[in-house]
Parts: C-alpha cells; sequence; structure tokens
C-alpha cells in the first residue's frame, strides 16, 4: 500500500530540516522532531543572536493547510500571537509550501522585514511600527534551488505580507 501524501510531504520535510540544520548549525538546531511537529531552536546572528524556540505544526490536512509557526516566546510584532506564539507566515498559501519557505518566512518576520496589517493577519496592533533589522537567510542545499528551478520557480515564489519600505 503507498505511503500517504501526508506522511510522505512530512518524512521530506523533515529530511529538508535536517540538512537546513546542517547547513546552519550556527542558527539552527532540530530539537525534536515527530509525525505532527518539528520542534528547532533559531538564532538570528545579525541580531546579537537571539535564540527562539520555533515550533511547526502540521495541521491533520497537511499539505492542503499551510504549515503552523508557533514561537515559545512571543515576539513584538503585528504578525505574532502574544500569549501563544503562532506567527501569521502566509497571506497566500500553496501546497508546495515546504519548512524551508516557513523558516525563511519566520525570519523575515521576526527581522521585522515582513509585516501585514490587515486585520485578519494583525495580532498585535501596537507593534505595528517594527522597525526592520538586517539578517542574512538561511543557507540552503543547491539541490534546492536547481529543483525549484527545474520547475519553474526560480528561487523563492512569490513576496508574502508586506514588504516595509
Amino acid at each position: 500500500m503507498a505511503e500517504p501524501l501526508r506522511e510522505r510531504r512530512i518524512r521530506n520535510e523533515a529530511e529538508m530540516l535536517r540538512q537546513l540544520a546542517d547547513l546552519n548549525p550556527e542558527s539552527l538546531q532540530v530539537l525534536e522532531m515527530t509525525a505532527d511537529q518539528f520542534r528547532m531552536r533559531f538564532s538570528t546572528p545579525a541580531h546579537g543572536s537571539p535564540q527562539h524556540t520555533l515550533t511547526f505544526v502540521f495541521a491533520p490536512y497537511y499539505p492542503a493547510v499551510p504549515i503552523e509557526a508557533y514561537l515559545e516566546s512571543p515576539v513584538r510584532h503585528p504578525n505574532v500571537h502574544p500569549e501563544n506564539g503562532f506567527i501569521c507566515l502566509w497571506d497566500k498559501h500553496s501546497a508546495g509550501d515546504t519548512v524551508v519557505e516557513a523558516l525563511r518566512q519566520t525570519q523575515r518576520v521576526l527581522s521585522g522585514e515582513l509585516w501585514n496589517a490587515q486585520a485578519d493577519h494583525l495580532m498585535q496592533p501596537e507593534a505595528i511600527d517594527v522597525v526592520p533589522l538586517p539578517y542574512e537567510p538561511i543557507r540552503l542545499p543547491e539541490e534546492y534551488l536547481l529543483e525549484r528551478e527545474q520547475r519553474g520557480f526560480p528561487g523563492v515564489k512569490r513576496m508574502r505580507l508586506t514588504e516595509v519600505e
């Protein structure tokens, strides 16, 4: 019997996260992986290396619904829930979105580069004055970029949320 799509995708996501951690040991450590979530420690070196404990949750209908992201210690950001640490990563979701996009989106949210002022994404309106900080994106496996280019996607598919000007 063939492996269900959800389980196959999560298994592939786990392998990709392991590869990302191997390529970025100074900023990404995998703490725990289960069938429904990945917990990791993520630091942003450009910001003095503050560490964040981050959990990606795969809903029962993943990949038809997006990966959810939660910070163990919420930060001041318009799109981060101040109590449970939920991060609103997506204003548009694609079933092809992976932990790579989720991690890069999280990194851009934490740097303040991305935010969305639309009411259904806004959880800390008082943080709308977020000041963007510089950051260095995580390194990606070369084969990831080649695979996306072969499928007609040159790098990151599309900008999400709101670019801070």
